[in-house]
Order: structure tokens, then C-alpha cells, then sequence
């Protein structure tokens, strides 16, 4: 799990993860590692690990098997959500967590309930494992790099 835990949204997020997914995850072995801005004053619990603020986040996606955003508060598109998708990380999410989200990129997540966590939905994020498909290229920082080259160069070409 990754977010700014300053943003009050994001520390019920949390809570709703301790209480309700986290009992499954621990039966099946699973640990957690939970990260961003204020997340190393998060109440510790046995099996998850506050890490505090990163200065990058590629290390922290790429020693993770799934990101978890257990979201039902806040408004908006959940930019954790989009950034684990992009770097090709399963997601599993409440339905709030897909708000504003085509369809097609909501079929890229696993959507659970903010009940107990079904340990069926965890398989489902298996099949998510390639990521590689084209509702993520406009969030993809190379597409990002390439569409700012191709604004650079077309206002080069007109002075």
C-alpha cells in the first residue's frame, strides 16, 4: 500500500486494511509493506511493515508481488491505483478506488469489497499479471516523455 497517510482519506484506507483484508492475507502468509508521507506514524500491526516516505518508488513496486487500496473515501481518480497499474503491479481495490475510471482500465484492477477479504478475488489478481496492454499507454511515463519530445519539437519548428 502506498499514499500520503497525511490525507486523512488514505489513513482510513488503512484502517479499512487492517481490519478487514489483512486477517486473510496473514492466514494465507502473505506480509504487507505500506509506504508514502507519514506512514511511519500508521499504528504497527504484526505482519506489516511501515516504511515511511521513499525518496523513489521503483524499488518499493518492484519488491512487491500486488498493491492493495482499500479506498472508500476521497474523490477523484486514484493515482495509486494508475501509477501501480503502469509499472505492471495487480491491483486489488474497493469499487471507490476505480471511480472515474473507463472500463477498460477497470477491468485491469480486482475490485473487492470493504468486508472481509475473499481469498478468490486474491487469485484473480494472478491473471493481471500482464500489464503490458494499450488502456495503460497515456499513463506511462515514456508515453508521457514522448508526447512533451513531440510538443518541444513542434514549437522549435515554428520559431
Amino acid at each position: 500500500m502506498v499514499g500520503n497517510f497525511n490525507y486523512w482519506p488514505n489513513r482510513d484506507a488503512y484502517e479499512v486494511l487492517i481490519e478487514c483484508w489483512l486477517p486473510e492475507m496473514r492466514r494465507q502468509g502473505w506480509s504487507l509493506k505500506v509506504c508514502g508521507i507519514g506512514s511511519n506514524l500508521l499504528a504497527p500491526v504484526s505482519g506489516v511493515t511501515l516504511m515511511g516516505e521513499l525518496p523513489d518508488l521503483d524499488e518499493f513496486f518492484e519488491s512487491i508481488d500486488m498493491t492493495v487500496a482499500p479506498i472508500r473515501l476521497g474523490g477523484g481518480v486514484k493515482v495509486k491505483v494508475i501509477e501501480s497499474l503502469a509499472r505492471g503491479v495487480p491491483v486489488l481495490t474497493s469499487d471507490r478506488g476505480l471511480e472515474g475510471f473507463s472500463p477498460e482500465l477497470r477491468g485491469l484492477a480486482v475490485a473487492a469489497p470493504l468486508t472481509p477479504l475473499r481469498l478468490d478475488l486474491c487469485e484473480m489478481l494472478e491473471a493481471q499479471r500482464d500489464l503490458d496492454r494499450l488502456p495503460l499507454d497515456d499513463f506511462r511515463y515514456s508515453t508521457f516523455s514522448a508526447k512533451i519530445g513531440d510538443l518541444y519539437s513542434s514549437i522549435e519548428g515554428e520559431t
